[in-house]
């Protein structure tokens, strides 16, 4: 679909509100480099490029960023949406432009741990600010540093570098090629850890190949320490963005030599890192721009775009975007302001994708595998339930009748989960329903075993943001039951298959407009013991109970049918829930000449064991790292409440309806409906 500009960027903004509206955050966080700088240097004293435009201030007074004239970049966007504030640059050396409330420490130029920065253009070095910019530790430091060490965890932080990285390696070693002599000078200025690999290589213990190899895997280190340092702060939600495909920026399709050579390294980059960060134990939200900004280029008209592959600024500014005063004719719908810095276009598309994901990966994963979880274990409960009905079913006439007994029961249990925290609503289906038959044996008098088959069908949707969870499940119980005197013993053992026959979500970022569909399977293991006292008195029967249930139940992994950009993937789920019950049920038997009536009221307190926190992994994209997300807060007690009566119609058959509710569950509502009826022969 195509849009002018003026329609395209309006899509975009509306979209990524209305999308990313959902998660809330106190603040937001951005450290690295060019791409993500807001005005890290506006009215910087030392302000002006030579090497470019000699005298003219470095940040003309209608652009102070690296994008399109008195544009924004794609911090500003995402800042607005994610938290409605407006962002400020804070660069400790620029009090005059940069409060220290400020939350912006990206800076043009800067690497992620060498200094200097890098000016100017990418090649060669330039005389402006950029030179003196703080690399993302020492962003980080002074972060850290005007907070006291103490990260707000409610806040989204963006740690995003490594280009300036690349560009500073490219042109050491561009520079050991063409002018080896000037070698000791360039590394001389340089500090960091990158410094002796650069030395390594000027003295031929290393050849290049190797050192750019030392290179990336030092550079990926270094922001995987930054990224680390933040989240022992406290920072939960912190986002790192992958490089584009720095090869193909006008400036790397001006020159197929160097453009290949950034390309690789780039590349490299990403994949080192998200390598890095996997050894690690990081979790981050991850960002795919590889991917996003490929599509863009490959499909500009798709965006709104009219070009991808030339400078939209015009003049000085094609070579420095810090200088654009004016855009080239149709300038603003280009993708590239300069020679490798996005327009403000381009900036918004990003910003609404990184906003998407973010919303997806803390708030509409999380809810739906939360979602995935509770509803197996919910199905697991209502298994042990439709078992509990059909033994209540034969009190009182378990020594009636034939050796062999056989039922069917019909029941539903909706499950809602309460919008809470950034999770959305999620709302049963009203046809959801489940269908059980099964046969036992009465070995004696007073004992019975059997099996019985399930089919259920349960799931929902998430209304507010398009998404649904839907499960077919065929579950086969082995169960019994024992008196001893007045007191019982009983049994349960099920198995459950699984078939997540849709996890569906919408991704809907203008232009792009993606229903996902995914599926996965599961499986269920159960286990259950009971015992109880009935006491008789007159028409009334009193039994105090006790029961304890295990449920292990297992999730694949799965990836749903999403774009490149738009797909979501979901890691394994393994569930452990081992919940025990203390409980008192009364029953009363009332007869008449053509039926027993046997109403029954049931109250228990429940206490889950297994409370640890759960969690899943969740992506978005082509990367192969994802973002850990803790899953709703484990109940650990509540109540449930079970009534119904038991229709006697014969000696041999009897018609049951039941209804359960759970009571005290923080943001779940869960009930039963039932009907059985079982004949014995």
């Amino acid at each position: 679909m195509k849009f002018t500009l003026t329609k395209a960027a309006l899509a975009v903004a509306a979209m990524h509100c209305s999308v990313a509206a959902a998660a809330e955050f106190s603040d937001a966080y951005f450290f690295g480099d060019s791409l993500t700088d807001s005005g890290a240097f506006v009215n910087h004293p030392y302000n002006s490029i030579p090497a470019l435009a000699p005298l003219q201030p470095i940040y003309a007074a209608s652009n102070n960023k690296f994008t399109s004239t008195g544009g924004k970049v794609w911090a500003e966007f995402l800042t607005q949406s994610l938290t409605g504030k407006t962002l400020q640059a804070n660069n400790p050396l620029n009090p005059a432009n940069a409060p220290a409330s400020g939350t912006n420490f990206a800076q043009g130029g800067a690497q992620v741990n060498t200094t200097p920065g890098v000016g100017g253009q990418p090649l060669p070095q330039g005389n402006s600010p950029a030179i003196a910019a703080l690399s993302v530790k020492q962003q980080v430091d002074t972060y850290l540093a005007q907070k006291a060490g103490a990260a707000d965890p409610n806040a989204v932080y963006t740690v995003y570098a490594g280009a300036n990285d690349i560009f500073y390696w490219a042109n050491f070693l561009q520079t050991a090629q063409s002018n080896p002599a000037a070698l000791p000078a360039l590394i001389s200025i340089t500090s960091g850890p990158v410094k002796s690999i650069m030395q390594q290589v000027a003295a031929g213990t290393l050849s290049a190949t190797q050192g750019s190899q030392a290179m990336l895997q030092q550079s990926t280190a270094d922001l995987r320490d930054q990224v680390a340092r933040l989240q022992a702060a406290g920072a939960k939600y912190v986002m790192v963005p992958m490089l584009p495909d720095m090869g193909k920026t006008p400036y790397g399709l001006s020159n197929p030599a160097a453009g290949g050579s950034l390309s690789t390294l780039s590349n490299g980059y990403n994949l080192t890192l998200q390598n890095t960060l996997a050894a690690s134990g990081i979790s981050v939200i991850p960002v795919d721009t590889v991917s996003l900004t490929n599509d863009i280029q490959a499909n500009p008209a798709k965006y709104g775009l009219t070009n991808s592959t030339t400078p939209g600024c015009a003049g000085v500014g094609a070579s420095a975007s810090l200088l654009c005063t004016a855009m080239v004719a149709g300038g603003d719908a280009y993708m590239f302001a300069d020679g490798v810095h996005p327009t403000q276009a381009t900036h918004q598309i990003v910003a609404a994708y990184a906003g998407n994901v973010v919303t997806n990966l803390v708030s509409v994963a999380p809810a739906m595998a939360n979602a995935m979880q509770t509803l197996a274990l919910a199905n697991g409960d209502n298994l042990t339930r439709v078992i509990d009905n059909h033994s209540r079913s034969l009190e009182g006439t378990r020594n009636f009748g034939g050796d062999y007994r056989v039922f069917m029961d019909l029941s539903a249990n909706p499950v809602d989960i309460e919008a809470f925290d950034r999770n959305p609503d999620f709302n049963s289906y009203n046809s959801s329903g489940n269908v059980t038959v099964g046969i036992d044996m009465l070995h004696s008098p007073t004992a019975f075993a059997g099996f019985a088959l399930g089919r259920h069908s349960y799931g929902g949707k998430f209304d507010a943001v398009g998404a649904k969870v839907d499960a077919l499940e065929t579950s086969l119980t082995f169960y019994g039951k024992a008196f001893v005197g007045p007191a019982y013993l009983g049994w349960q053992l099920g198995f459950g298959d699984i078939n997540y026959t849709h996890v569906d979500s919408v991704m809907q970022v203008a232009p792009i407009s993606d229903a996902k569909h995914g599926e996965t399977s599961g499986d269920r293991k159960l286990g259950r013991i009971s015992a109880g006292i009935p006491y008789q008195i007159g028409m009334l029967t009193l039994t105090p109970k006790l029961d304890l249930t295990q449920q292990n139940l297992h999730i694949s992994g799965f990836a749903d049918s999403g774009s490149n950009i738009s797909r979501t993937w979901f890691g394994k789920q393994d569930v452990k829930s081992l919940a025990g019950g203390i409980g008192l049920a009364l029953q009363g038997s009332f007869r008449s000449s053509d039926f027993t009536l046997r109403p029954y009221l049931e109250g228990s307190y429940k206490r889950e064991f297994k409370d640890d926190p759960r969690s899943v992994m969740v992506g978005m994209g082509n990367t192969s790292i994802g973002y850990k997300a803790t899953l709703a807060e484990i109940d650990t007690s509540w109540g449930n409440i079970d009534a119904g009566v038991n229709f006697d119609l014969s000696k041999s058959t009897t018609l049951g309806i039941n209804y359960a509710k759970t009571l005290s569950l923080d943001h779940v509502d869960y009930s039963h409906y039932g009907m059985s009826i079982s004949g014995r022969f």
